[in-house]
C-alpha cells in the first residue's frame, strides 16, 4: 500500500471520528435543551416526571397538616380536657355533662377531629404527639369502641327518662283537674287487684 493510501484512510478514519463526536455532542446538547424545556421526551420519562409532580403537592399538603394540627393542638388539648370531666363526672351532675359530650361529638363531626378528638381519644391527649403514636391509638381503640355505646345507651335512659317524668306529670295534672275521677281510677286499681289476688270462697 502506497504512502497516499495510508494517508486517505488515515484522513477517513479522522472524519469518522469527528463526525462521531459531532453525533453526540449534539444529542448532548439535546439533552440539555430538553431538561431546560422539561418536556418529556418518553412515555416513561412523562410517567417520572408526573410521579415528582404528585409527591411534591403529597408533600406540600402534608406540611401544611402538619402546621394546621400543630396551631389545633392547644385547642383539641382543652376540648380533650373538657370532654374527660364531662365523662368523669356525669353521675355527680345527674347526666347534664352528657349534653357537653353530645355536643362534643356533633362539633367534632362538622369542625373536624384536629378541634374535638374523637371519643376514646381525650385520655390520650394529654400529650399531643404521644396521641399521634401507633402505640397511643392502638391503646384508644378499645375505649373508642365502648365509649360511643355507653353514649349511646346513656342518651336511651335520659330519653326514657324524659318521658316517664312526662307522663307522670300528665297523671298529676289530670288528678288535680278532675281528683273524684283519679280516686276511683286509683281504688279500682287496688280493689280490683285485691279481688284478683284473694282466693275464691267455697
Amino acid at each position: 500500500m502506497s504512502i497516499d493510501d495510508q494517508l486517505l484512510n488515515k484522513n477517513k478514519e479522522e472524519e469518522s471520528a469527528d463526525r462521531v463526536s459531532d453525533l453526540r455532542e449534539a444529542q448532548r446538547s439535546e439533552l440539555a435543551g430538553g431538561e431546560e424545556t422539561d418536556e418529556p421526551r418518553s412515555v416513561r420519562e412523562a410517567v417520572i416526571q408526573k410521579k415528582r409532580e404528585e409527591a411534591a403537592v403529597l408533600a406540600k399538603e402534608e406540611e401544611t397538616g402538619k402546621i394546621a394540627s400543630a396551631a389545633a393542638s392547644p385547642i383539641r388539648k382543652s376540648t380533650s380536657k373538657l370532654l374527660q370531666q364531662a365523662w368523669l363526672n356525669l353521675a355527680d351532675s345527674w347526666g347534664l355533662t352528657l349534653l357537653w359530650i353530645d355536643i362534643h361529638v356533633w362539633l367534632g363531626s362538622i369542625v373536624g377531629h384536629n378541634f374535638f378528638c374523637k371519643l376514646g381519644q381525650e385520655w390520650m391527649d394529654n400529650n399531643i404527639v404521644a396521641a399521634e403514636n401507633e402505640y397511643a391509638k392502638s391503646q384508644g381503640k378499645p375505649l373508642g369502641t365502648v365509649e360511643p355505646m355507653v353514649l349511646v345507651g346513656c342518651n336511651l335512659g335520659c330519653l326514657f327518662l324524659i318521658i316517664a317524668i312526662v307522663a307522670l306529670i300528665a297523671m298529676i295534672a289530670g288528678a288535680i283537674e278532675n281528683p273524684l275521677r283519679a280516686l276511683y281510677e286509683v281504688l279500682k286499681v287496688i280493689t280490683g287487684n285485691f279481688w284478683k289476688s284473694s282466693p275464691p270462697s267455697s
